[in-house]
């Protein structure tokens, strides 16, 4: 079923699943702030009470010190523990939505992928940035804005209580503080939250094409440029997040002082309608207390105008044709198949040249080199092969059926890619291996590494092939981390391999022991090299290069 144009997120939905642990967390909280309010209310009409009562003997003879004290004890425990259930109500509950929307996205994201629309640093910041924000709504707009309207009603209705003149003094005041304030800087926030969105995607975008090419920024004597403009990227997003604060930190300050005009406002239009002095102390605390409450409020509206463009943004992934899904069961190729390419043709938006009307046919067995100037498109007609992009034009035939017929399993066992920078898991060496060949015992890969010229380094690991390599194989060296991913290659044994720039890291003799490894090993299956370097020239039988072409 085709998802082309549907929402990537259905967040409402997702929010809904979890109602129940958000519904407790918004209680607790709601506790809490009434909590606060009640403490700060009692206690300025406990104290100014017993003021009063201790002008005259009978009645502080009659003054119940134990029941508000009692309460003024309850407030202060409920709020102390309110706030604590009530974070760790919400945060459990933000941790499942957010683990349930990161699902949600990569489950159908993944069809999409590679985007040919989106930079990596682009698709990065919509997938992470982006749904953290989201993961955020509940608790920086929901409830802020319900626990701010029950505290703001719940203080009105003691105000009429004590007098309707007191409540119609503070209420044009409250309403300014409360719903024109945080609209107002709301739609600020919304064209402030789409500067920082755009100006983080595109310093992502610039750190991660920086690190990918920092040696050849390096060698050719760039690269204090490039960190120029990595700063002034940096710059551009801590401008945008300063801009941001100031207009929460400005919103807060207004909240205060229309609190203050509020009180004001009460002292000097009310103060004969409330006959009992205790009373009228605890309504200018009970005002003053909805800072508290009302305080997160430009930061939710804020949030709101963040989380709708954050889920606008993350949405239109949605809009993305999705890559023409594998088959469940296609047929099998033969032991020996064939490659055949016609007038393939390929190009990203926004760029001028690309793949058009490649055509070729290699046989099982031979040996095919892939050249051509940087851009020519080398690495984009390899994915292009190995099905991690769509062609535009052209087709793919493998033993004489489209490529697009075969299943997933059944591509990946006949059809083996080394990328330019393949992936290494934070495991054991045997653990990195075993993802080309499950079933491979140690003899096995003992020969791979022997190909690769590897097997000695292994042998003097600490534990050998059961050492830990860390992350992205850190534990090795970049030629090392390049030869053991080779020899995963090896260990495939698959029909027809391809291998991008394969001796990056290495020097030349060892490249050209591991190119003879290569060919003994996989003599007799079809390989496809991309390499600049004109290492195993001898063992190609064919040198296809390429053109970039401009429409």
């Amino acid at each position: 079923m085709s998802e082309r144009g549907g929402p990537l997120i259905r967040f409402w939905g997702q929010l809904w699943r979890w109602r129940l642990r958000f519904g407790l967390g918004l209680a607790l909280g709601l506790v809490t702030l009434l909590a606060a309010l009640g403490l700060l209310a009692l206690s300025g009409w406990f104290i100014s009470a017993a003021a009063l009562a201790g002008l005259s003997a009978a009645a502080a003879a009659q003054f119940d010190i134990f029941r508000p004290g009692a309460l003024i004890r309850l407030s202060a425990i409920l709020r102390t523990a309110g706030r604590y259930g009530e974070r760790l109500a919400s945060h459990d509950a933000v941790l499942r939505l957010l683990s349930s929307l990161r699902s949600q996205v990569y489950r159908r994201l993944l069809p999409r992928l590679p985007s040919p629309r989106l930079s990596s640093g682009e698709l990065l910041e919509r997938v992470v940035a982006d749904v953290d924000t989201l993961d955020e709504l509940p608790l920086r707009l929901l409830a802020p804005v319900l626990w701010a309207l029950v505290v703001l009603l719940t203080v009105l209705g003691l105000l009429y209580w004590q007098s309707a003149t007191l409540m119609l003094r503070a209420l044009p005041w409250l309403l300014l503080g409360a719903v024109a304030l945080p609209l107002l800087l709301a739609l600020l926030a919304s064209h402030l939250g789409a500067q920082q969105r755009r100006h983080a995607g595109e310093r992502r975008d610039l750190l991660i094409e920086s690190l990918a090419g920092m040696i050849s920024l390096h060698l050719h004597g760039v690269w204090e440029r490039r960190r120029q403009l990595l700063d002034a990227a940096d710059q551009r997003v801590l401008d945008a997040q300063f801009r941001q604060s100031l207009a929460t930190a400005v919103g807060q300050a207004l909240l205060a002082g229309l609190l203050g005009l509020a009180v004001w406002s009460m002292l000097t239009g009310g103060v004969s309608q409330v006959k009992a002095g205790p009373f009228l102390t605890m309504a200018v605390l009970a005002v003053l207390g909805l800072q508290e409450a009302l305080a997160p409020l430009p930061a939710a509206f804020q949030a709101a105008a963040q989380g709708r463009a954050a889920l606008q943004r993350v949405n239109e992934l949605g809009a993305e044709p999705p890559v023409a899904a594998f088959p469940p069961q296609g047929p099998q190729p033969s032991r020996t198949p064939e490659l055949e390419v016609r007038g393939l043709s390929f190009r990203y938006p926004g760029r001028t040249h690309g793949l058009a009307g490649v055509d070729f046919r290699l046989p099982y067995g031979r040996w095919l080199g892939l050249q051509g100037e940087s851009g020519s498109g080398k690495t984009t007609l390899a994915r292009l092969l190995a099905r991690l992009l769509q062609p535009q034009q052209g087709a793919i035939l493998l033993d004489g059926r489209p490529i697009e017929a075969y299943d997933e399993p059944t591509l990946r066992r006949t059809l083996h890619y080394v990328e330019q920078q393949p992936y290494l898991f934070n495991a054991s060496v045997a653990d990195n291996l075993r993802l080309a060949r499950p079933e491979a015992d140690e003899a096995a890969f003992w020969e791979a590494l022997a190909a690769v010229q590897l097997d000695a380094v292994v042998r003097a690991l600490p534990q050998g092939l059961e050492t830990l390599i860390g992350e992205y194989g850190a534990g090795l060296s970049g030629g090392q981390a390049r030869r053991l991913v080779l020899a995963r290659a090896v260990l495939a044994r698959a029909p027809i391999t391809i291998l991008d720039e394969p001796f990056e890291g290495l020097d030349g003799p060892t490249a050209e022991a591991v190119m003879a490894g290569l060919r003994e090993t996989l003599d007799g299956h079809t390989l496809i090299l991309i390499s600049h370097r004109p290492v195993g020239a001898q063992y190609l039988d064919a040198v296809l290069r390429l053109e970039a072409r401009a429409d």
